[in-house]
């Protein structure tokens, strides 16, 4: 899980089978994905609680903070 180290432009692990999400700007889901494999994200700020904005593959997505993880971390 996340710690209180991480900072904003840090690269993350997420593993498969975790939920993206992207609101709208109502604040509805607009979308959503699950991980097939494990992946590398970069970590672009907090939202809410516990929820982080991250940046994958060009997209950028909300993830739970349960579901991300330190690089090297298992």
């Amino acid at each position: 899980m996340i710690n209180e180290n991480q900072k904003v432009g840090d690269l993350i692990h997420i593993p498969a089978n975790v939920e993206l999400l992207r609101y709208s700007s109502f604040g509805w889901i607009d979308s959503w994905k699950v991980t097939k494999e494990p992946i590398s994200a970069i970590l672009l700020e907090e939202c809410g609680v516990s929820q982080f904005k991250i940046y994958i593959e060009g997209e950028f997505w909300i993830v739970s903070c349960i579901d991300i993880f330190e690089t090297g971390e298992n």
